[in-house]
């Protein structure tokens, strides 16, 4: 398929078009020297650090899963990085052979609409292989692209995360690079 303007044109208007990618997420051995790593070479930071995320509702492939991750969140210009570390996993997209042990784990868009997205890039070829819902009530779907399109793209909602975003955001913006956390 050759892609020009007037097919950009056409998927905007049929709905197909979801949020912009906003996230990198990798996952990391161990969080808090991926953090320095970061800080120090990268240039980014303050980091917000969410340690042992458990979601009380998870599931993968229709099944429970069982995973308890920290994660580091930082912003660089437009994009948040986040850094996670997996402290254990059952049945999850972050098993052995589900994806890799480090590296870039997926990309994160987030939605107000995440149903309908997630419905979206179904019916484009994704398979949905995991939903949770944090204790926070952060919402989130983990989608497996079709061959053209290698690793994982995870929606995400967030409620009432405006406020929090934009802190996390502006910390970025005026970071003088001396803290390298976050804290609010």
């Amino acid at each position: 398929m050759v892609i020009t303007s007037s097919t950009v044109v056409a998927a905007r208007h049929s709905g197909t078009i979801i949020p912009p990618i906003y996230q990198l997420a990798y996952r990391v051995p161990d969080l808090d020297e991926a953090v320095a790593f970061w800080v120090s070479t990268m240039r980014v930071g303050p980091f917000k650090m969410l340690r042992h995320i458990v979601q009380p509702v998870c599931e993968f492939l229709g099944n429970p899963a069982d995973v308890d991750l920290s994660i580091a969140l930082a912003w660089r210009g437009g994009l948040q990085i986040e850094l996670m570390q997996v402290h254990r996993s059952s049945n999850s997209v972050f098993d052995a052979g589900a994806s890799p042990a480090t590296g870039l784990h997926h990309v994160g868009i987030k939605t107000n609409q995440i149903g309908d997205d997630a419905a979206r890039l179904v019916a484009a070829g994704f398979r949905q292989l995991q939903r949770g819902i944090s204790a926070s009530g952060t919402e989130t779907i983990f989608l497996e692209g079709p061959a053209q399109v290698t690793g994982l793209i995870e929606l995400i909602h967030v409620p009432n995360s405006v406020c929090q975003v934009d802190r996390l955001r502006l910390a970025a913006e005026t970071w003088n690079g001396m803290d390298p956390f976050f804290s609010e």
